[in-house]
């Protein structure tokens, strides 16, 4: 009895931590908000600061962020605290924790967000050791601080929120720093290698895509099935189940930023590499039903392994910006070769364009159009068709529309309209299961709504 009993109060006891930890997190952020002031505890180096936002997502067809998205969803919030501390004026140690609800992933469970040191020897050298997060593009360091943008979301072309799992942060060590060049501005750059941990690959786009590998095994089930019972094939039948024990593993990344900023005030282009490679592996489940040899029914539950290897030959991905008094232009491109083992290579693309302008203290507007191809070399989406997919899920376009209001110091109302054309951003099985229900259209629209509080 003893040994049943101590997982299942652990179990409780984690949980009970981790609803502890979100609750005293809003409420310190709404305290804060509600005083009208930016209250950034501080105590002998010690700064704890974090935030809180709920968003309301609505779509006309198809699905954003959310599952039950085209009928409006408030599975959009997250909660987050920051402890960081300077022992001495070289060093930083801090640690953020984060709960976030996004549909069916994360359910409000708190996890580690990014954590670690960062000593910083000499204006031009510095090291970060721990789970640091990743400078992939100008704004992927800084995504889940809704204080630093007009947008609600980033560009999906980009900043796919379905991989903010592998984008985010990684485990490992980073070397950076920053170089004068005399008349020619500056230069920053940032090394990093590392390993990561997807926390949940059963969601998102790693599950959707066990999902939809799975559904392209069916044929194959079902003729081995026939040829091991000697079945006509006319008789097999075979239906996917769901797969077990997904797993995504990241061995090794290396990567690095480089940032330089000319003598034009307001202007820095930069460029990021990254390369690496990952694992997959799970277990389809499926029930198969057929008439053998002998005329006898048989109907049975068989499972298939799956495990493959795969090489990011290159993520790299161009950054452009240009402040100017109120306003921000910016523009990025992306272009990434997998190596995608047992499947052959291919390499997707993005970019988009954005405007901002901020024209009073509390009002903030801005616009972007962004572009997403799956296969850069079939722009038509003629691999989709042969997928079983509409032409259309090989590209996603989408005009964007924001506005940003500041309430406060420590809070901030957020609309966004998104106009798209096309599908391809979606997870593979939800892309699957709309082809074959014919509810995957290609012109739709899509609001969000956002507050956040912060401190």
């Amino acid at each position: 009895m003893a040994a049943s009993t101590v997982p299942v109060m652990s179990s409780f006891h984690t949980k009970s931590i981790q609803r502890m930890a979100v609750w005293l997190s809003v409420l310190c952020i709404l305290s804060a908000a509600t005083s009208g002031q930016v209250s950034i505890a501080q105590m002998q180096n010690l700064y704890v600061s974090g935030f809180a936002s709920q968003g309301f997502v609505t779509t006309s067809a198809n699905q954003l962020l959310v599952e039950r998205s085209s009928k409006g969803s408030f599975e959009y919030n997250e909660v987050g605290t920051t402890v960081q501390a300077n022992p001495s004026d070289r060093l930083r140690v801090g640690i953020q924790f984060l709960a976030r609800d996004l549909g069916l992933q994360g359910n409000n469970q708190v996890y580690i967000d990014w954590a670690g040191g960062d000593y910083q020897w000499r204006d031009y050298l510095g090291v970060r050791v721990g789970k640091i997060k990743l400078p992939l593009g100008f704004y992927n360091q800084g995504r889940d601080i809704d204080m630093l943008r007009t947008s609600v979301l980033l560009p999906q072309c980009v900043y796919n929120e379905g991989l903010r799992d592998f984008a985010l942060a990684q485990e490992g060590m980073s070397l950076y720093g920053n170089l004068p060049l005399r008349k020619s501005g500056y230069f920053d750059y940032e090394l990093w290698c590392g390993t990561l941990n997807i926390p949940d690959p059963t969601s998102s786009f790693w599950g959707g895509n066990f999902g939809l590998g799975g559904i392209s095994s069916v044929y194959p089930i079902a003729v081995e099935a026939g040829e091991e019972y000697g079945a006509d094939p006319s008789s097999v039948s075979v239906e996917y189940l769901g797969s077990s024990d997904e797993k995504v593993l990241f061995p090794v990344m290396y990567g690095g930023s480089f940032t330089w900023s000319p003598p034009v005030p307001g202007l820095r282009l930069g460029t990021t590499l990254l390369v690496g490679e990952f694992e997959m592996s799970t277990n389809w489940q499926y029930a198969v039903s057929l008439v053998d040899s002998n005329g006898n029914p048989r109907d049975f539950t068989q499972q298939a392994h799956y495990s493959d290897e795969f090489d990011i030959d290159q993520m790299c991905t161009f950054s452009g910006e240009y402040v100017w008094r109120c306003a921000t232009a910016a523009a990025e491109f992306t272009s990434n070769v997998m190596n995608a083992g047992k499947s052959g290579s291919s390499r997707e693309e993005g970019y988009y364009g954005m405007l901002s302008c901020r024209t009073n203290k509390w009002l903030t507007c801005g616009m972007y159009y962004g572009v997403y191809h799956p296969r850069a070399d079939d722009r038509n989406g003629d691999f989709a068709v042969m997928q079983g997919l509409p032409d259309y899920a090989g590209w996603e376009k989408d005009l964007v529309l924001s506005t940003r209001i500041d309430v406060n110091a420590n809070m901030m109302l957020k609309a966004e309209y998104h106009y798209l054309d096309g599908v391809a951003l979606r997870d593979g099985q939800v892309l699957y299961d709309g082809a074959m229900a014919g509810a995957l259209d290609r012109y739709w629209h899509a609001l969000l709504l956002k507050t956040t509080v912060h401190f």
